[in-house]
């Protein structure tokens, strides 16, 4: 599922302090989310990872699912967590572990414990897992159709996708995460699809 990174890059003479407007943007748009609206929208990108997860389950019994936990006003991850492990879908969740994260097989949010930054992250007594083409479920601060993303600027994913790339890499966001471009660096890894309320987009069709 790999895809290479851009061979253009989008020309800003800071892109560190371009990076750090969107993502002050974005996290202002999530903040001023009214409860009633994030719900309605993350129900729809529930039904849809839920569809997917389902499809790729039928395809191959030992499927995992790699995925972020939802802090703050971020896409919910949450309660999909919890039905995929009612589901019997294989789980697992990262840790921060100095610049690396890990992730680890997890049974359900009781699993789970404040950590890196206040983010649950799997207790202690949770098994690394090993699974390298799982479907690696991704935040971000915003996104591009052809699978650009920008992240918080720790790096933990770009890090991650180095050492296992055959993952596949799906990002989930609001519409309005969504850009037509934006600020780019080498090491910055391409995703394979992104699913918002308003649907799914396949980056490789970008």
């Amino acid at each position: 599922m790999e895809k290479n990174n851009c061979s253009e890059t989008v020309s800003f003479e800071d892109i560190p302090a371009e990076k750090k407007a969107v993502r002050m943007e974005i996290r202002k748009q999530r903040a001023d989310l009214q409860n009633i609206e994030k719900n309605r929208m993350d129900h729809a990108i529930f039904t849809q990872v839920m569809e997917l997860c389902r499809k790729r389950k039928k395809q191959n019994a030992a499927f995992a699912v790699y995925s972020y936990v939802s802090f703050g006003n971020e896409a919910d991850t949450r309660r999909l967590i919890e039905e995929l492990c009612k589901e019997e879908i294989i789980v697992a969740v990262p840790r921060v572990e100095g610049k690396q994260i890990r992730f680890y097989r997890i049974w359900g949010m009781h699993d789970l414990e404040p950590g890196f930054r206040g983010i649950l992250e799997p207790k202690a007594d949770c098994l690394p897992a090993a699974y390298k083409t799982s479907l690696l479920l991704m935040p971000g601060a915003a996104f591009t159709k052809n699978g650009q993303r920008l992240g918080y600027g720790g790096g933990f994913y770009d890090r991650f996708l180095t050492a296992e790339p055959e993952h596949e890499k799906v990002a989930l966001a609001y519409a309005f995460q969504m850009r037509d471009a934006l600020p780019a660096e080498a090491h910055d890894r391409l995703i394979d699809r992104i699913i918002t309320e308003a649907g799914p987009i396949d980056c490789h069709a970008f």
